[in-house]
């Protein structure tokens, strides 16, 4: 009896300490470069029913946080991030798992983000004209379609049906060159395969993606 009473209070004290969701990485101290891709993972310890997942970024050591993604299914414990293009010594990444009525989350310590500069000493990432891959994919109802704008000018993100019907569009206005992130939500959309469509006025590029209900 004594023996499962010291294991319950070291459950109780690990996680109370620890927190219900957990990040794998980053979890602090790592230095990245602007412009860089990283695979944000984190792990559920302490389960409490169906969740969803969303991730916030600070450059200020956790003071103030900015949405990164929200709606992360439950069975995805990774997001691919960019990381921004600026100077910080204190960034953060925290995530936070939804659930009804409550929701817990999980942060870094401290990582650091070295900016890309140009001769002049001015922060710059080369950027070209890419539509990633939609993630998830296949997905349930919400995916984060990515992309890359190397030049300023007007962009639009369509879906298209395998019909080469125009269902939905997304975004239909004048963005800078950097990395952008759609978080799509086709929960009123059937199941099927449908094509992300991302156009300039001068380029586009198509991914397939799949939802299943």
């Amino acid at each position: 009896m004594r023996i499962l009473l010291s294991n319950i209070l070291f459950f109780v004290l690990f996680y109370s300490i620890n927190g219900h969701v957990i990040l794998i990485y980053p979890q602090g101290s790592e230095v990245f470069t602007g412009g860089e891709e990283i695979v944000i993972e984190w792990e559920v310890a302490v389960y409490h029913g169906p969740a969803t997942f969303d991730l916030f970024y600070s450059d200020n050591g956790g003071v103030t946080w900015e949405e990164v993604v929200t709606g992360i299914s439950e069975t995805d414990t990774t997001y691919n991030w960019i990381i921004p293009n600026m100077e910080s010594t204190k960034s953060r990444i925290k995530v936070v798992q939804v659930n009804t009525g409550l929701n817990y989350d999980y942060s870094t310590t401290n990582f650091t983000i070295s900016a890309v500069t140009d001769i002049g000493g001015n922060q710059t990432i080369p950027y070209s004209f890419k539509l990633n891959y939609p993630f998830p994919n296949p997905f349930n109802s919400r995916s984060v379609i990515s992309f890359e704008l190397s030049n300023k000018g007007n962009v639009q993100l369509l879906i298209y049906d395998m019909l080469g019907r125009k269902i939905e569009t997304l975004i239909n206005e004048v963005r800078g060159e950097g990395n952008y992130n759609f978080n799509w939500d086709a929960s009123e959309l059937s199941s099927g395969t449908y094509i992300v469509f991302l156009k300039s006025e001068t380029v586009s590029e198509s991914k397939k993606i799949i939802h299943m209900k």
